[in-house]
């Protein structure tokens, strides 16, 4: 595309106006061009990745690669499906496009992942567990009756109570072993997206000048 750009005055009040008023009839008002879509990248870091980028919600793909995809497309929520051929893992991950990026494809680890979820939920019914099994041994503590327990109680408060707290230590480690181990979109760099002209403009308008005012005009072809 071939950019214009030129400033032309006129100095003089009459032949000025005279100008201005010719050029208001036959120019249309300026408006500012919509912005264009942002320019992103997304890498998988394997030539055996196919990439399918949505919008959320829609059907029709915006992108469609492997190995790596460059587009433009407009700033909104997409969804990014995976396939990765050699070992035939599947994955979907939401994309938020602000302005012109790029990415990296972190693969997950499944089997990580799936260890970490059932060690979480493990965890978590071991400290329900072993919350109720130790509650009559702290309820005897009210009781002035040194008989308030019998001997196998004790013994299951004190099994609940080590399953009260393996369930506090595991439970937190499984949840992070699960989250840190999904498939995501890491950001590399982003920067502003530039809105681009989709044809030509024409801007005009007075500008003050030594001794009076003059005509101004910028264009872009």
């Amino acid at each position: 595309m071939l950019h214009f750009r030129g400033w032309a005055s006129i100095v003089g009040f009459l032949a000025t106006w005279g100008v201005v008023g010719q050029a208001r009839a036959q120019t249309q008002p300026y408006a500012a061009p919509a912005p264009a879509g942002a320019h992103v990248a997304i890498y998988s870091g394997t030539g055996s990745t196919h990439l399918r980028l949505v919008p959320l919600g829609g059907k029709e793909a915006v992108a469609e690669c492997v190995g790596m995809c460059d587009f433009s497309a407009l700033p909104g929520r997409y969804t990014l499906y995976t396939h990765d051929a050699s070992t035939g893992d599947d994955h979907q991950v939401s994309l938020r496009i602000k302005r012109s990026s790029r990415f990296q494809l972190v693969q997950g680890d499944d089997s990580a992942r799936d260890g970490g979820l059932v060690l979480g939920i493990t965890g978590s019914v071991s400290v329900v567990a072993g919350f109720f099994m130790v509650l009559p041994v702290v309820f005897s503590s009210m009781c002035e009756d040194t008989h308030c327990t019998t001997s196998g109680e004790r013994v299951t408060a004190e099994v609940g109570l080590g399953l009260l707290l393996g369930g506090i230590v595991a439970t937190p480690i499984g949840f992070a072993v699960f989250g840190h181990n999904r498939t995501k979109l890491k950001l590399i760099d982003e920067s502003p997206y530039e809105a681009r002209s989709n044809g030509p403009s024409l801007r005009l308008g007075v500008i003050g000048v030594n001794g009076g005012v003059g005509f101004g005009g910028v264009g872009s072809f």
